[in-house]
């Protein structure tokens, strides 16, 4: 008896160690995926400020400033979370010292971008000065670049304590099922045999539980496409390879064109049932094993196209952009056309030493908006040369943008 309630003692200690590892990489989880997509809202403030200082027109500029203002907000209140907690975003605020570090280290720079951002918006709503609203959009990206290598660092940090924490859950199921076993043993042969059929299959369970919350945790929920942190990982994973192998890496990215107001006109529900449409085209649409599908935020996703060159990657796109249209899923508040469009970015290029993925991303997101400031409905493509000097990444030649109906190159 005194052995059963050992045993029973054991297995109740070990629920009760992992239902609370379980919640803790949950949390994690989430504690990623925001961390992540604060680097998708920077580039979101910093292309919101080129249009407020160098819109063509006033309803630019207008509008700029409206997509300035919505992409602070969540911007700062997803930072106070991941510092002090945000229990509606699912963060509780418990930072390793390690990443409470580099939370206070991206901090000058944060509030640089912030004050510049809040200065440009009260400029714009006062005296409107041209040069001013330029010295502030331009002081954006200054600060940006530093910006964004610590997020890159703390998303790093977020993920090996992630990892670390599957480790120990795994470690935890070895050192209870040893000690389970070993006072089984005492018990007897009769009682044996069942039990280590029940530890047999709760390490099962457990097991099946880790590899689930691996994916659940790579996975974008609504459209069943990768997520932002399985695309930053696939990248780095891809981009090594192709250095390695000297070929070539493109990238895609999509924005579905003015969904904002599809959102506002046909509701949320069918907003959702849109991402999922173009989601699937965008998948159906990749050939090779290692290509990747990935939603990279709101309206946006992205495929990293494993050694496909600017041609092949700019076809493959042009037809998801002819694919999605051929939908014919109505869109009477777009002022492009009758039915669902999206506006594709294609950048590829050929990894060298000292180049970094965050260069290949830049310049995809640089030619989605010149799509989509040519008038949407299109692709754009560029090659970065990564052979130019240091500081010139982004000066390769863009290839003109490719009309609709066009065939690619």
């Amino acid at each position: 008896m005194l052995a059963l309630g050992i045993i029973a003692l054991l297995l109740l200690v070990g629920q009760v160690l992992t239902s609370h590892q379980l919640a803790d990489m949950d949390s994690t989880s989430r504690t990623i995926n925001l961390a992540g997509r604060q680097r998708m809202l920077y580039l979101a403030i910093s292309r919101a400020a080129l249009l407020v200082a160098h819109g063509p027109d006033g309803q630019s500029q207008a509008q700029g400033e409206q997509q300035l203002a919505e992409a602070l907000e969540p911007w700062q209140r997803v930072h106070r979370g991941l510092l002090r907690g945000d229990r509606a975003l699912g963060l509780w605020g418990k930072n390793s010292p390690r990443a409470a570090r580099l939370l206070a280290e991206l901090e000058p720079a944060r509030q640089k971008v912030l004050a510049a951002a809040q200065a440009l918006l009260a400029e714009r709503r006062g005296r409107r000065d041209p040069a001013r609203l330029a010295a502030l959009a331009a002081a954006i990206p200054a600060q940006g670049e530093k910006y964004l290598l610590e997020m890159e660092r703390l998303v790093a940090v977020y993920d090996q304590e992630a990892k670390q924490r599957v480790e120990d859950l795994r470690r935890l199921e070895w050192l209870l099922t040893g000690l389970t076993l070993l006072a089984l043993v005492l018990v007897g042969l009769f009682i044996f045999r069942p039990m280590a059929r029940r530890i047999r299959r709760d390490m099962a369970e457990l097991e099946a539980a880790a590899r689930a919350f691996e994916q659940l945790s790579l996975t974008d929920g609504l459209t069943g496409l990768a997520n932002r942190r399985a695309l930053d990982r696939g990248l780095a994973e891809e981009w090594r390879r192709a250095w390695r192998q000297e070929t070539d890496l493109s990238l895609l990215m999509l924005d579905i064109d003015h969904f904002k107001n599809y959102n506002d006109r046909h509701g949320h529900q069918e907003g959702d049932r849109v991402l999922k449409a173009v989601a699937q085209v965008l998948k159906n649409s990749l050939r090779r094993p290692g290509d990747l599908a990935a939603r990279y935020g709101g309206e946006e996703m992205a495929a990293l196209l494993v050694g496909a060159d600017l041609a092949g990657a700019k076809a493959l796109a042009e037809e998801v952009r002819q694919r999605v249209e051929e939908l014919g899923m109505e869109h009477g508040a777009s002022p492009v056309a009758e039915v669902l469009t999206v506006s594709l970015g294609v950048a590829s290029a050929r990894p060298r030493p000292g180049s970094r993925p965050l260069e290949l991303v830049r310049a995809a997101d640089q030619v989605l908006y010149q799509a989509k400031a040519e008038g949407r409905n299109r692709v754009v493509a560029q090659v970065l040369d990564l052979e130019a000097e240091p500081g010139n990444n982004m000066g390769a030649a863009i290839m003109p943008a490719q009309k609709p109906g066009e065939t690619a190159p």
